[in-house]
């Protein structure tokens, strides 16, 4: 005669096999949303920045002040070659002293009138 727990862990087994499977449900959905707001942000920085160059072509006053903040923000020398900025990463104003200001991107040429990265095709 079988035993009366017999069916109780039959059952249980297969309730933990639920959850098991609930559980790797709940990861994949998880995986899923994170992965997609990864995309939907680098497509915010893609939408944002191909807004910004366009308004500094046009504007020489809005396109030295985004140079200036590149120059301060952008730290990696592959980066900084990419985005045109001159020369190593600046000295971070703390670094250099109270007053001080970063060196200026090239001496002979103002940031109002770099030329800008090539627009590779977003819009």
């Amino acid at each position: 005669m079988p035993s009366p727990a017999t069916p109780e862990s039959d059952r249980l087994k297969k309730l933990r096999q639920q959850q098991e499977e609930l559980a790797q449900k709940i990861r994949l959905e998880e995986s899923r949303l994170k992965e997609q707001a990864r995309k939907d942000d680098t497509r915010r920085k893609i939408i944002a920045g191909a807004v910004a160059l366009d308004l500094a072509n046009n504007h020489p006053q809005f396109r030295a002040l985004l140079y200036e903040a590149m120059n301060q923000a952008v730290t990696a020398e592959r980066d900084r070659d990419l985005l045109g900025l001159a020369g190593s990463s600046p000295v971070s104003p703390q670094a250099a002293g109270p007053g001080a200001s970063p060196p200026p991107a090239r001496a002979d040429q103002s940031a109002a009138e770099k030329p800008l990265p090539e627009n590779s095709g977003s819009g």
